[in-house]
């Protein structure tokens, strides 16, 4: 009589074939995990500072309407370094007028741009804006007439 021999339990090449699938599929994961962090403080990121943008440019429209004399005498850069936040903000406002047909001018007519650029996501490091190294930047530009 002869006996088959059973054979029970799994052979060491599929327990070390399973746990690298096993591991391939948790790397995986966990990369898909931390890229899904990254885009979504990125959104975030993004979403605020574009609101502190904006909100810089609604500031300088202000100015124009509620003291134009200012306005329109006084162009140049305002730069707000906020380190603690871990942003730079630059607003730029510029004489256009010359962008305007002569006519226009010629009946007063005037016109700005006004630049605001925001960087945050700071690499390196400095003791200003101008300095400093962001991974990041937001650049938003509106023009005004009086």
């Amino acid at each position: 009589m002869t006996r088959k021999i059973c054979q029970e339990g799994q052979s060491l090449w599929e327990v070390v074939i399973a746990v690298a699938i096993t591991a391939l599929v948790a790397l995986g994961l966990v990369r898909t995990g931390t890229y899904s962090v990254k885009s979504s403080k990125f959104a975030s990121d993004q979403s605020r500072f574009t609101a502190l943008a904006q909100e810089s440019l609604v500031q300088a429209v202000d100015q124009r309407t509620t003291d134009p004399v200012s306005f329109w005498s006084s162009f140049g850069a305002v730069v707000t370094d906020n380190p603690a936040e871990g942003y730079c903000l630059k607003r730029k406002t510029e004489d256009k007028t010359g962008d305007l047909p002569g006519d226009v001018q010629a009946n007063g007519g005037k016109m700005a741009l006004i630049s605001v650029d925001i960087f945050w996501d700071e690499k390196g490091s400095g003791s200003q804006c101008a300095s400093k190294d962001f991974s990041h930047n937001l650049q938003l530009d509106t023009y005004v007439t009086n």
